[in-house]
């Protein structure tokens, strides 16, 4: 999401055009929007917990020249924040507790959720160029396979490193 998305609680219009195209949700209430978005872009989705939902005008081109537009259709989106021009579509169980971030497109899986807090490995000491350790490399999100390489060949350059890690 991006960091300067202001949200807003869905008006009564956009959540009846949302109870038109099949969507439900205990608690509308716990429902955030951003300036933007089209309630049309949601088709069959079932919301529960606490929802942050971007806005939906990208229109993507799959590797067989299909056009499909972004949104949400045919899932159950629980606890997660939806960034913008994303495509969410054919969830057989649902998504829940994810921050998903802009231009993503998830189709056609059973089930992705997380529990309790969750790094997905950024932290975690990886053994690199040596199978049997001793080159240990901390990841994290952005890092490269450049700055892995130069992080384990020259580990002695600590003031170099500490700058990375």
């Amino acid at each position: 999401m991006k960091s300067n998305s202001k949200f807003r609680k869905p008006t009564a219009a956009e959540i009846e055009k949302l109870i038109s195209g099949g969507c439900s949700c205990d608690d509308w209430t716990r429902i955030l929007v951003t300036e933007g978005f089209d309630p049309s872009r949601c088709q069959n989705v079932t919301f529960s917990g606490n929802v942050r939902l971007g806005t939906f005008n990208k229109l993507f081109n799959d590797e067989s020249g299909v056009s499909i537009r972004s949104g949400i259709s045919d899932a159950h989106i629980h606890n997660c924040d939806i960034g913008s021009d994303v495509l969410i579509s054919n969830i057989g169980d649902y998504i829940a507790n994810y921050r998903i971030e802009d231009d993503v497109i998830i189709k056609n899986c059973g089930k992705i959720h997380t529990e309790g807090v969750s790094a997905f490995g950024n932290g975690t000491e990886v053994a690199v160029l040596n199978e049997t350790g001793g080159r240990s490399v901390r990841i994290w999100d952005q890092l490269s396979a450049h700055q892995a390489y130069i992080m384990a060949l020259y580990r002695h350059r600590v003031k170099a490193i500490r700058k990375w890690s």
